[in-house]
């Protein structure tokens, strides 16, 4: 029964993907009303789109369609599915690995430069998500399914009994925050928190 529940094509991954498109129209058709929360309304709608797609197989689902075949087993029918074939070729070669490695430091690196360059402090990051009702469902959303992905790059039964849930989980907040009102307090203050005093 929960297997059935979990599995391909079963109700949790049908309503995921439910969620996911209801989130990206909806903040489509609210664009104008969500413009407050500037780029993080572009990341989600993009999110909730991708997510969508990739649940539904990017319409094999729907029509029918077969999907190419992955290196490794299974199916290119998903944007995760592109991760996971990064991360089978990494963990095959340690010269990949070498290079991921390498690539990884340098953008932290270079992430971590911009982020001071630009005056934001983690309490202040923090502070700002934490104090809009929106920025902290797409937070939290963003978390689920980041843990989602991870559960599917260990490629173990097991994990399917936690990735389904989390990315329905990660749905429903990306729906809800595109249903969410503001909360103007939490918009002024958070502003101001993002950047560093003096």
């Amino acid at each position: 029964m929960i297997g059935a529940a979990l599995g391909e094509d079963g109700p949790i991954e049908w309503a995921s993907a439910g969620l996911f498109a209801i989130a990206a129209l909806t903040i489509v058709l609210r664009w104008r009303h969500l413009a407050d929360l500037g780029w993080l309304r572009f990341y989600a709608a993009v999110l909730a789109a991708i997510c969508c797609l990739s649940e539904l197989s990017f319409g094999a689902r729907l029509f029918g369609w077969s999907m190419p075949a992955m290196r490794g087993g299974g199916e290119l029918d998903g944007a995760h599915d592109l991760v996971l074939l990064a991360w089978r070729a990494v963990s095959m070669s340690p010269l990949y690995l070498a290079l991921a490695g390498f690539a990884s430091a340098l953008a932290g690196g270079i992430g971590a430069r911009l982020v001071v360059r630009a005056g934001v402090t983690v309490q202040g990051l923090v502070h700002w998500v934490a104090t809009d009702r929106r920025r902290a469902l797409v937070a939290l959303a963003s978390a689920a399914l980041a843990i989602a992905l991870a559960c599917d790059l260990l490629e173990r039964p097991r994990t399917r009994l936690i990735e389904e849930p989390l990315e329905l989980l990660g749905a429903a907040l990306l729906a809800l925050a595109s249903w969410s009102s503001a909360h103007p307090v939490g918009r002024r203050q958070g502003r101001l928190a993002l950047r560093r005093s003096g």
